[in-house]
């Protein structure tokens, strides 16, 4: 069976490096980086209540007054974590597809995953608020440690933060089964049988489903192809994956399919698939070391820093 080529590139990619304006992002991470030096960065929403705040808002098409409910985004530092995560994503982007450098890419991608790190552990997160939860969104961060080469605590620590049952209530559940099998593959926590069942389970699920998306479909695919340590099926999939990741990108790199490339080849896999949306440069692993990266915190220290340093009553 002849398989479809690949494109190297997108047009996308290439439109968007030829007018992407550096200047303007650099503004975001100055404005928010300022914010964490402000005292009010490691406040929690009580201290927000204590400080006298006004939590009432106006209805623009009532005109009617009413009282906002205190919630973790209207912190300074909460929300600074929150647009900081953001940018260090786009970031990623900009150093791997412009500036041609994986390490400055990786580097990125670990500083994201460290926002939605600190953000998990913000007090008093609110179930509903989809910021905290195993959504796709969220999820990435994990999926960039991985491409990071980050340390494996790190990853479990943040992929167990994101699974807590009570933030759910965005999740897809097949998909969120589909990662949380992986992130276990990854983390070594569950013998392959076992992870092969549910994976099993999970495509069964989507292929009986009318419209299922078929990026879903080849991602759980690729799983399974790893697993099996079937070389021809996992190229197969994989460029299946990034097709299906082109047709409406939600980011420029492909960061699925440059995870599963990484687990694939940690298990003696080969993978020749090297586009720059899923590049060999990334999906290669290697040895990172990222103690000496400055990570953004509030001045002050975080919420649960500050408390652990308080005197007891």
């Amino acid at each position: 069976m002849s398989v479809k080529k690949l494109a190297s590139t997108t047009k996308r990619i290439e439109d968007w490096r030829a007018k992407y304006d550096m200047a303007v992002f650099e503004k975001s991470f100055q404005k928010w980086l300022a914010e964490l030096e402000r005292p009010e960065a490691s406040w929690t929403i009580q201290d927000l209540i204590d400080s006298g705040a006004d939590f009432t808002a106006q209805n623009l098409l009532t005109k009617e007054t009413y009282r906002r409910e205190p919630k973790n985004e209207m912190l300074v530092g909460y929300h600074a974590f929150t647009v900081l995560r953001g940018d260090y994503h786009i970031l990623a982007q900009c150093r791997q597809l412009i500036q041609r450098d994986p390490k400055g890419c990786k580097e990125a991608m670990y500083l994201a995953a460290w926002c939605q790190w600190a953000m998990c552990r913000w007090p008093d997160n609110s179930p509903n608020s989809g910021l905290v939860s195993f959504n796709f969104y969220n999820v990435w961060n994990v999926y960039g440690t991985i491409i990071a080469d980050a340390n494996e605590g790190f990853i479990a620590e943040l992929a167990d933060l994101l699974r807590r049952p009570e933030y759910q209530c965005h999740s897809e559940k097949v998909m969120r089964s589909t990662g949380s099998v992986y992130f276990d593959m990854v983390l070594g926590r569950t013998e392959d049988d076992i992870l092969r069942v549910q994976l099993e389970k999970n495509l069964a699920d989507l292929e009986r489903r009318k419209g299922t998306r078929r990026g879903w479909l080849a991602e759980v695919r690729v799983i399974l192809d790893i697993l099996d340590r079937d070389e021809e099926a996992l190229d197969r999939d994989l460029r299946e994956m990034i097709r299906c990741h082109r047709s409406n990108p939600d980011n420029h790199l492909c960061l699925y399919a440059l995870a599963y490339a990484k687990t694939a080849m940690r298990r003696g896999l080969e993978v020749t698939v090297d586009t720059e949306d899923c590049p060999l440069s990334l999906s290669r692993p290697a040895d990172m070391d990222y103690s000496g990266l400055e990570l953004p915190r509030p001045k002050y220290g975080f919420p649960w820093e500050r408390y652990e340093a308080e005197p007891s009553p």
